[in-house]
């Protein structure tokens, strides 16, 4: 009875590919089990295969139907039955994390391996913002540090942007300084600021000329604006002469109209009034005649 029970932890331990020494170590192509202690190198006989070769490769491996390393033969699962006793046994089996080598120093029952590698500090995981591949305890410092998709403060209007996207901020951020569009050398005005800069204190911006009111038509800097002004002071005066006639006239007709409309306001209200009276008459003859009538 014990030949045939280390027979089928033999096999358990085959099929991780566990060789024949005291430090035993199962390899696949994604998987480096290193188990602790001895096993026995009695071959198995694949008609006894116990069902809990099936939950513990299921746990390492999925559901594909397993296969002796031994001699190839497929382990026909209609042809096996559940072991309970050699079931533990194998899940009891102390091993190392699959990450040893790099570091880890977990040890523990089989049974316990897939839920350590879970949260194992030297496991590989996928950045969820950018798809880099990375030691778990390196995840947090890649997403402050290096990821191309963290998040990161402007530095100049404070708003939290993608690092990848920055550049594009940049180009719009309202805080960002830029130098004068019109060229007149001041630098490192903020862009919210451009209008403000060019309507009350660039040199280069053209301004209308304070009597275009009156009808002066001139536009310059604000060093030729004060030039016109000193040399136009006749023309000035004319325009505002003529601005003032033309005013002047303008407030006789609106007057003229103004008196024009009070008087056919006045006109239809007694329209209105003798309207109203006529019809409050009618009404009366009408409820006199209905009167007689019901009297008849």
């Amino acid at each position: 009875m014990e030949r045939l029970r280390e027979s089928r932890i033999k096999l358990f331990c085959s099929k991780l590919w566990l060789p024949q020494s005291n430090s035993s170590t199962a390899e696949t192509n994604d998987l480096n089990v290193q188990f602790v202690g001895t096993f026995s190198t009695s071959p198995g006989r694949h008609h006894v295969v116990i069902d809990s070769v099936q939950i513990v490769l299921e746990h390492l491996f999925g559901p594909e139907s397993p296969r002796c390393p031994i001699d190839r033969e497929l382990i026909s699962r209609e042809k096996s039955f559940r072991d309970k006793c050699c079931e533990r046994e194998v899940l009891n089996l102390q091993c190392f994390c699959r990450y040893k080598e790099k570091g880890c120093e977990w040890k523990g029952e089989f049974r316990h391996l897939k839920a350590h590698e879970e949260s194992c500090q030297y496991g590989d995981v996928q950045c969820q913002a950018c798809g880099d591949t990375m030691e778990r305890r390196h995840l947090k410092r890649h997403r402050e540090n290096d990821c191309i998709n963290r998040a990161v403060a402007c530095t100049y209007c404070g708003g939290e942007v993608r690092q990848s996207n920055m550049k594009d901020h940049l180009e719009v951020c309202f805080k960002f300084p830029i130098s004068c569009i019109l060229n007149c050398g001041k630098e490192d005005i903020p862009r919210d600021m451009m209008e403000e800069h060019v309507t009350t204190q660039c040199p280069k911006a053209e301004h209308l000329c304070p009597f275009s009111d009156h009808g002066c038509d001139f536009k310059g800097t604000a060093e030729n604006l004060d030039h016109h002004i000193k040399r136009s002071i006749e023309s000035h005066l004319h325009m505002m002469n003529l601005s003032s006639h033309e005013c002047n006239k303008k407030n006789k007709e609106m007057e003229e109209k103004v008196s024009w409309l009070e008087k056919e306001k006045t006109a239809l209200e007694n329209q209105l009034q003798n309207q109203t009276e006529e019809l409050a008459a009618a009404r009366q003859n009408i409820q006199n005649t209905a009167n007689k009538n019901c009297h008849c």
